[in-house]
């Protein structure tokens, strides 16, 4: 036991400095893993942290999911482009039958979204072939470009996940949670692979409508451009001018005042940790409660922006709570998260791991002397035995 222990301490010491230079090392976490073939080994820093079998489960269905959902957007695509070349050929058609004067009875018959369609067909007929092409180009790029990017989010927001896990990993290796572990356990593990997926499809969701929204405010500025010339040029000089009038109004009212504040604050009144000028300071302070007041609006705006914008990106990363530090507990994504963690350290914790693989060939051998003890005096009761015959 003694000498079972002194290697203990002997492989505890590289694996949990992340050196793997034992195969006991190199197959950590086989047994409750599913294989070291199972893993991905993720390097940086000199450290190799394993990712668990649920982890990766969980992103290949999320990746194959967010995959067929930017392919299906790129069939619209195209299916909006072949639309509008066919909305544009029926509504010639239609002109050149009531220019002869015969009956549309297709267009009698038809419900009541055919006017529209009709409507946007004859618009568009008015543009010329080359205006009409650069339009279609600009509704398939933003469409497939959108559908791109809110992928690459979803692919860049499972890097990070990643990237915490393996942080997660090591720091209750090195026995310094990030989080209370006394409010956290390993029941809900199970819960993890489902939540994961769901909590992706929706985020990507989310992602698709603020790009769509983006997209309605800007393909139609971009449309009124001066160099583009598809629409007029009122739009965009209006949205312009309005863009600037907002820019010298927020400049004056809000981040001029919190720049003088800033500087006066961090660089006047401060020094190492104390005020200075105490009495200039509190008349300064008084006077600027008015002020900071009427900037506590543009605070209040950019706040509540952030708090949709950052929950929106949040939202499919279940390593993230979304509440307060007093509430991260009643987050059952997060807890799923952490319960998976915490099953994953406590079952393929380095030093675990090399202790149970040492007692293991330590019993061993100890069962393999015994036996060999046994069949030695087996042995020599048979000579005996012989020799008394």
């Amino acid at each position: 036991l003694r000498g079972a222990l002194r290697a203990v301490v002997t492989e505890s010491r590289a694996a949990l400095g992340f050196a793997a230079r034992s195969p006991l090392v190199s197959l950590l976490g086989a047994g409750a893993r599913g294989g070291a073939g199972a893993h991905d080994a993720a390097r940086d820093d000199g450290s190799v942290v394993l990712l668990p079998q649920r982890l990766l489960m969980a992103m290949g269905l999320s990746f194959w999911v967010v995959i067929l959902l930017t392919c299906a957007v790129c069939v619209g695509a195209l299916w909006l482009d072949a639309a509008i070349v066919e909305t544009v050929a029926e509504a010639s058609a239609a002109r050149a039958q009531l220019a002869s004067g015969a009956t549309n009875w297709e267009a009698a018959l038809a419900g009541a979204w055919l006017p529209w369609a009709m409507g946007l067909g004859l618009a568009l007929e008015g543009l010329d072939a080359g205006t009409l092409a650069l339009l279609r180009r600009i509704l398939r790029g933003a469409l497939v470009g959108g559908a791109v990017l809110v992928a690459a989010a979803v692919a860049w927001g499972w890097r990070l996940t990643c990237t915490s896990y393996r942080r997660h990993v090591r720091a209750l290796r090195r026995g310094q949670a990030l989080f209370d572990r006394s409010r956290f356990d390993v029941a809900g593990m199970g819960r993890y692979i489902g939540f994961q997926v769901v909590h992706t499809i929706i985020g990507w969701a989310i992602l698709a409508v603020l790009a769509a929204l983006v997209g309605v405010v800007a393909l139609p500025l971009a449309l009124s451009h001066p160099a583009v010339g598809v629409l007029g040029p009122a739009l965009y000089e209006g949205a312009a001018a309005r863009a600037r009038a907002l820019t010298v109004r927020l400049l004056k009212v809000a981040v001029t005042p919190l720049a003088f504040q800033f500087v006066m604050d961090r660089f006047v009144f401060l020094r190492d940790g104390w005020f200075r000028y105490r009495l200039v300071h509190s008349l300064y302070d008084y006077n600027f409660i008015y002020c900071n007041a009427v900037i506590g609006i543009f605070v209040v705006a950019t706040r509540a922006v952030l708090v949709v914008v950052v929950t929106a990106l949040s939202l499919p990363r279940l390593d993230v709570p979304i509440l307060p530090p007093s509430m991260v507990p009643a987050d059952p994504g997060h807890r799923a998260f952490i319960a998976m963690l915490l099953a994953d350290h406590q079952y393929t914790n380095p030093t675990l791991c090399v202790f149970a693989e040492i007692m293991t060939l330590a019993l061993g051998d100890a069962r393999r002397r015994r036996a060999m003890v046994i069949v030695d005096r087996l042995q020599r009761l048979a000579a005996a035995s012989r020799e008394r015959r």
